[in-house]
């Protein structure tokens, strides 16, 4: 790949052929070393900060191309950029250089993602708005065994952040067409063990048209499998990084934040439950040495999932993996049937 200083000395023809040319290479080389390379990543990121390096040429793209020359990842790698230099800047800096950076790449960002937000808006049957906060993150061919954790924390924190915005929806029955802020529920459960507080302003109203429940098991189904696909060796990752979920994070989640958190941990270890015993053992293992390595350094903590709290009723196959001895594992009907006999 080219280096900036190689990028900057290009007129603008000859850099923005290399630029795309070399597209399909800056993903790649960004889910397979970036992501787990400090060194590799800060590289990246100097030519994305300079309006001389890559900004220049997402910004040509833009306004030239008529249909998306970014692969797949793409968005991803910007949306990672831009998140990095919010939590890097001191707010009483000035960059005006930066500030433009970072605005071609927030418009880059939802004009190559337009056609897959309806898209997604029209399959996961979601609000187009919303849908536009999972399009930028889709994997699509990018996925692998080897990048799924990335793409699963990323999907989850912003499922949670959508849930606590626009699900203010109170679901039981007294209350069914009613809407509240989550922070109104949590609010009402506490006030028999909690003192009476200073009366807080009202929370501010969404539309009703981007209300939506994002723990809707049909939904959590929908877009696992549309993230995620059917291979196992990448679901193996997925599920492990899943269960490997700090528990702590929910302890300022709100009401239907932990509904999410659990439906997702019940759409994960049901699905699991169907794989082939040995992908369930390579979870379980995965999980285990994970674990084992923290606890080596005295930094674990509690997980989502508590490999002894996995119920046999509930999930025969995973408690098989984990305890044969107690649990054996069920036999399949091919198993009963049995070899028919020779005549």
């Amino acid at each position: 790949m080219y280096t900036l200083k190689q990028l900057k000395k290009m007129d603008k023809s000859d850099g923005y052929q290399a630029f795309l040319q070399e597209l399909p290479e800056v993903v790649k080389h960004y889910f397979k070393n970036c992501i787990c390379k400090k060194p590799e990543m800060e590289i990246l990121h100097e030519k994305l900060s300079s309006l001389k390096g890559y900004a220049r040429f997402v910004k040509h793209a833009c306004k030239v191309e008529d249909s998306n020359p970014f692969p797949d990842g793409y968005s991803f790698i910007l949306i990672d950029f831009i998140k990095k230099q919010a939590a890097l800047r001191d707010p009483a800096d000035v960059d005006e250089d930066l500030d433009e950076v970072l605005t071609i790449y927030s418009n880059a960002i939802e004009k190559m993602n337009k056609s897959r937000q309806k898209q997604m808006a029209k399959d996961l049957k979601m609000p187009k708005p919303l849908a536009l906060e999972l399009a930028v993150i889709y994997p699509g061919e990018v996925i692998s065994k080897y990048n799924a954790w990335v793409f699963i924390r990323e999907l989850s924190y912003r499922l949670s952040q959508l849930q606590k915005t626009y699900c203010p929806v109170v679901l039981t029955e007294e209350m069914k067409t009613q809407y509240v802020t989550p922070a109104a529920i949590d609010d009402k459960a506490k006030k028999t063990t909690e003192p009476a507080k200073e009366q807080q302003p009202e929370a501010p109203k969404i539309d009703p048209n981007l209300m939506f429940d994002f723990a809707e098991p049909k939904f959590i189904k929908k877009v696992f499998k549309g993230f995620f696909g059917k291979d196992e060796a990448i679901l193996e990752k997925v599920y492990a990084n899943i269960m490997l979920d700090k528990l702590g994070i929910t302890s300022k989640y709100n009401t239907n934040q932990k509904r999410l958190w659990d439906a997702i941990t019940k759409y994960m270890l049901t699905s699991l439950n169907k794989m082939d015993p040995k992908s369930i053992k390579r979870v379980i293992d995965f999980y285990v040495k994970r674990r084992n390595f923290e606890k080596t350094r005295d930094v674990d903590v509690a997980r989502r999932v508590s490999l002894s709290d996995i119920s046999y009723d509930e999930y025969p196959n995973i408690a098989s993996v984990i305890d044969p001895e107690t649990y054996p594992p069920k036999k399949s009907k091919k198993d009963k049937k049995g070899k028919k006999k020779k005549k």
